[in-house]
């Protein structure tokens, strides 16, 4: 298994490799890293959460009560936080919906970013539809479903159906799938 670039950096930080090499299914409950924030599925307490967690990072997780959440955004989110390592958990319950009007997340300066378990929908935008990950950002995504995410850019200059990675950012994917993206 294989990580390079700034994935590698949130791989060391962060997480593990078994003896086999191969990597986790996910991140363990039991790892901690800062604070953690058990929220609401709205956005009002996702960007709420995420502003508390800008600059200190740490982990988000939802009240979903067992049951298919959805949060629908009416704008992008930012992960500010140099060297700061954020992981956004939705423990399979949760989808996070851009509804065609927007693009879901920014990341920019040495974000390091951990989405596991989550369903990622309806990003729309000029850069980056879904994760827009600016200036080496690191990102792990395990079992995170992309669905319907599109570039509204020019593919070559901005990039990014469902994910633009851009000035030495890096990603790493485990179990995900992607479903209709341009």
């Amino acid at each position: 298994y294989n990580v390079q670039g700034s994935a590698a950096i949130v791989w060391d930080d962060y997480w593990y490799k078994d003896m086999s090499g191969k990597a986790p299914t996910q991140v363990p409950k039991t790892v901690t890293h800062g604070q953690t924030l058990v929220i609401d599925c709205t956005e009002a307490a996702l960007r709420s959460a995420i502003n508390t967690l800008n600059n200190a990072g740490g982990i988000i997780r939802f009240k979903h009560n067992n049951t298919n959440q959805t949060i629908l955004l009416n704008q992008s989110i930012e992960f500010i936080g140099n060297n700061k390592i954020f992981l956004v958990d939705g423990e399979g319950f949760v989808t996070i919906d851009g509804q065609n009007k927007n693009g879901l997340f920014v990341a920019n300066d040495y974000v390091k970013l951990i989405f596991q378990n989550l369903t990622l929908t309806h990003g729309r935008g000029v850069t980056g539809s879904c994760l827009n990950l600016e200036n080496r950002v690191g990102l792990i995504a395990i079992n995170v479903t992309f669905i319907d995410n599109h570039n509204t850019g020019t593919a070559d200059i901005n990039g990014g159906g469902a994910v633009k990675m851009n000035k030495q950012s890096s990603a790493c994917f485990a179990n995900c799938k992607s479903v209709s993206y341009t």
